[in-house]
């Protein structure tokens, strides 16, 4: 009898040996699910505000560009207009008037000199009669077929021309911009007015080149790089318009892509709240169960020394547990 006591007790002590691990691996493993869900959550938070942050930091280079483009777009605006209001005023001659109108051009120069004078150094001007139709691309200014175009304009409208850059890209490009003479109604001829084109590149030193901005001309609903700094991209581009001028100040503005990074790490944020609430929630149900395994165990316990039975305490999950576990079995 005593023998099969003494097995008992053996295969109760083996049991509850089996159990004590069982409970403290299952503790281990809760903890290990967690850390994991911890790390795994961590990690795309961090990823989650990678992209966010990005995104800002592409905003503020897109507002700094933009702010850049309007204050280029100012000052050249205010230049053009400056130069125009000048050539305007200095034609307001009656004998001017009466000079192009008999096509007197060999007494014109001496007008030529005049307005030079009030103009910065370096700009050239010439007086053409009404219909002047002959290139001279060796003069100065040159006389292209834009440059007929830009004066038959003039006369047609009886308004100066807004600026524009002739022979881009050659080592004769220039600003150029024409202004009719005489009244509305009697136009008689016109005044060409060239500017050197450096004066386009000064405006534009000083500017931070890592911000990507480009002068364009538009003509015919296709624009042409005047001046560039920077990288520029072919797409993701808005412009500023030049008041007077043909041209537009263009600059980086981002892209959808930026925008897309800005919605995915607010996703990663959601969905690693949303993992973490699950893996709160799956330990929490697990815990509870083995409180809950803990608390039977604990009534057994007390049961059977009620009942005059000697029980040795289970092991519980947690050492609260197991002291009281141990604190029973001695009564």
């Amino acid at each position: 009898m005593f023998k099969k006591k003494k097995v008992d007790v053996q295969k109760s002590e083996k049991s509850a040996a089996k159990r004590k691990v069982n409970n403290r691996d299952g503790l281990q493993t809760h903890l290990i699910y967690l850390s994991i869900a911890v790390v795994i959550v961590t990690a795309l938070t961090a990823a989650a505000f990678y992209f966010i942050q990005g995104g800002m930091v592409d905003q503020m280079r897109q507002q700094e560009a933009r702010s850049i483009a309007q204050v280029l777009s100012a000052r050249l605006t205010n230049t053009a207009r400056v130069y125009r209001q000048v050539a305007v005023k200095a034609v307001q001659d009656d004998q001017l008037v009466a000079l192009l109108r008999e096509e007197r051009l060999d007494e014109m120069k001496r007008y030529e000199v005049q307005m030079k004078r009030l103009l910065p150094s370096g700009v050239s001007v010439r007086f053409f009669p009404r219909g002047w139709d002959m290139t001279d691309n060796k003069s100065t200014p040159p006389v292209s077929f834009a440059t007929l175009d830009m004066l038959r304009t003039v006369e047609q409208s009886g308004k100066p021309s807004d600026l524009e850059v002739h022979q881009v890209t050659t080592p004769r490009q220039h600003i150029a911009f024409a202004v009719p003479i005489g009244s509305k109604d009697d136009i008689v001829g016109s005044v060409l007015v060239a500017l050197p084109f450096d004066q386009l590149q000064r405006i534009f030193d000083g500017v931070d080149t890592h911000l990507g901005l480009q002068l364009q001309q538009v003509a015919a609903g296709r624009s042409v790089s005047v001046v560039s700094m920077g990288n520029f991209p072919s797409s993701g581009v808005a412009t500023v318009p030049v008041l007077d001028t043909i041209w537009q100040v263009a600059y980086v503005a981002g892209s959808v892509d930026r925008l897309d990074d800005l919605l995915l790490g607010l996703i990663i944020i959601v969905v690693a709240g949303l993992l973490l609430l699950l893996a709160a929630v799956f330990l929490n149900n697990r815990l509870k169960k083995s409180f809950h395994d803990d608390q039977v165990r604990l009534y057994k316990l007390a049961e059977g020394i009620g009942q005059g039975r000697s029980v040795a305490a289970p092991d519980a999950l947690t050492v609260e547990m197991q002291a009281a576990f141990n604190l029973v079995a001695q009564l």
